[in-house]
């Protein structure tokens, strides 16, 4: 495996299944300011799997400008016609979820936007879609969670936590397309979107030296995830059951400093 040198402060999302051709997309990430610099702009690229592969030093095939920078970018595939290449959609830093149409991008060199709408307040550090393509969630500050319908770009609140605080980064269950989480610096929050009010399970609460950061569902399990924290003072990662969710079944503390992400590998998630 030879390493590849692609140097850019951004976020990024793969091309979903399905999609053709096969690349990231990559914007300005929205937390990052260099007061030397003279230039204020932001782009929107497209680096195609083959430019990966075959270039030490692979370069975009496309970059246009946009006016927006994001905390994250979630890709999903549609096969409609009118969006035959997917959506992309971007958390900002002003409280909107942007909404972009990936075969403008990179077939046309133009951002077309879908939808921008500034629902949130604070940045929106997270947003994700569902395995079927059909909603997006996007979490922002004040514990504010919102589910996004992609077919029209409507929104509706799926239920208000319990309590107040910023929404660091939100996941859908990879087996039940109804079921979601979020997590905050203190505690995770799980939703299931038939029974829309206050979270079905909360947990993770572990005082003042707990800062999670990361949170990945396991990939054949609807029932079980994982956290991490991102504290130097608790640099723990914890596996969770969700039908005993009283205390964690794995609580790793092998980490020196802070555990910044983390996720699974399918073909060992029965060694963790």
């Amino acid at each position: 495996m030879h390493s590849k040198a692609y140097s850019r402060l951004g976020v990024f999302a793969w091309s979903p299944t399905g999609v053709e051709p096969k690349g990231l997309i990559v914007a300005d990430f929205a937390q990052y300011f260099d007061p030397t610099s003279a230039n204020v702009s932001s782009s929107i690229e497209f680096l195609p799997i083959d430019s990966i592969y075959s270039s030490p030093r692979p370069v975009p095939s496309i970059s246009v400008p946009i006016q927006y920078r994001f905390n994250e970018l979630s890709w999903s595939y549609s096969a409609s016609s009118a969006h035959s290449l997917g959506i992309v959609a971007g958390g900002t830093e002003d409280g909107s979820v942007v909404f972009l149409d990936a075969d403008s991008i990179i077939n046309k060199s133009q951002a077309n936007i879908l939808s921008a709408q500034r629902v949130h307040q604070g940045h929106v550090l997270s947003v994700a879609h569902s395995q079927d393509s059909r909603w997006l969630l996007s979490g922002g500050g004040s514990g504010q969670l919102l589910l996004w319908d992609l077919t029209n770009f409507s929104t509706f609140s799926p239920g208000k936590p319990n309590y107040p605080d910023q929404i660091k980064m939100v996941r859908w269950n990879k087996k039940a397309d109804q079921i979601a989480a979020c997590i905050s610096s203190h505690r995770c929050s799980v939703y299931d979107l038939r029974r829309p009010g206050a979270p079905i399970i909360e947990f993770g609460e572990l005082g003042s030296g707990c800062d999670w950061n990361g949170l990945s569902w396991n990939p054949t399990d609807a029932s079980s995830l994982i956290l991490c924290s991102q504290s130097d003072a608790l640099p723990l990662v914890q596996r969770w059951d969700l039908r005993f969710a009283t205390a964690p079944l794995k609580d790793l503390r092998l980490h020196q400093k802070g555990v910044s992400a983390v996720d699974w590998w399918e073909y060992l998630e029965k060694l963790f």
